[in-house]
């Protein structure tokens, strides 16, 4: 490697390691442009409670489902 080689790869490695927060200044949930803070936090905890909530919908997979029920119980 040269030395421009090793530059850009420190470069890099100190900004993957920067401790700044980049923050989202719009998130779209359901249609809709959400902007405030409050607005995208709420956003993103409806996107998750979405995400972990099971729902019954005849395009998934049954034999995946069952699978993975069964996975989830030796877990247990």
């Amino acid at each position: 490697m040269n030395a421009t080689d090793d530059t850009t790869i420190y470069k890099v490695v100190r900004q993957q390691r920067s401790t700044s927060r980049h923050l989202t200044s719009c998130l779209l949930h359901e249609g809709r442009k959400l902007t405030s803070p409050e607005e995208i936090s709420y956003g993103w905890a409806k996107h998750f409670e979405t995400l972990a909530t099971p729902i019954n919908d005849q395009r998934y997979d049954n034999s995946y489902l069952k699978q993975a029920t069964e996975d989830l119980n030796h877990l247990k």
